[in-house]
């Protein structure tokens, strides 16, 4: 049985801060640090509970990179930070106590999908469900099965993604994603930056 929060913690000032400077920074997305997002976001799909300070939510792949600067910034530079997608984690491994950036609301687009290359291109909140209803009428499907499947987030499985190049193939699942820093490619045999 997970523990009853009695007395839920206040946010730090830090991240009150960092709100604003990222209002200030032209960030389209939501910002919360009510006690109920905070609630929701402590918990996965495994047996931990970690309360976040904060939550953002990215509207757009310029909302990311607005995060990935200003969390840069010497004033924020140590402040712990996970993205997430569907929390469907089992290991607890995207649970933070510092800002949670859940792209599962807003960033849950298909944007292309080309059957000739057997390829579609997705933001990172695409449910991996919904991938696969797009794609079935072009005979293609993404083969990766999971329990999952109706919350999993695409790139959930590679940490934090901007997009996502999946080929849509019954051939062995890669991932190709662009990671806020560094190009990277996932496949069943780990993560391998370029």
């Amino acid at each position: 049985m997970l523990p009853r929060l009695n007395e839920m913690p206040t946010t730090s000032p830090l991240f009150v801060d960092m709100f604003a400077e990222l209002r200030a920074r032209g960030f389209e997305g939501d910002l919360s640090a009510t006690s109920s997002e905070r609630i929701v976001q402590a918990t996965d799909n495994s047996i931990y509970q970690v309360l976040p300070q904060a939550i953002a939510f990215p509207r757009t792949t310029e909302d990311l990179v607005r995060i990935a600067r200003l969390t840069s910034d010497p004033r924020f530079a140590g402040m712990a930070r996970a993205a997430r997608g569907g929390g469907t984690g089992t290991n607890g491994q995207l649970l933070t106590d510092g800002l949670v950036v859940d792209v599962s609301r807003h960033m849950n687009r298909i944007l292309e999908i080309n059957a000739e290359e057997r390829w579609v291109r997705v933001q990172t909140g695409v449910v991996k469900d919904q991938l696969n209803a797009a794609a079935a009428p072009f005979g293609l499907f993404f083969p990766s099965e999971l329990s999952t499947s109706n919350r999993a987030t695409i790139c959930a499985w590679s940490a934090p993604t901007r997009a996502a190049k999946v080929p849509a193939s019954t051939a062995r699942p890669a991932i190709m994603c662009w990671s806020w820093r560094r190009r990277c490619s996932t496949t069943p045999y780990g993560v391998r930056a370029r």
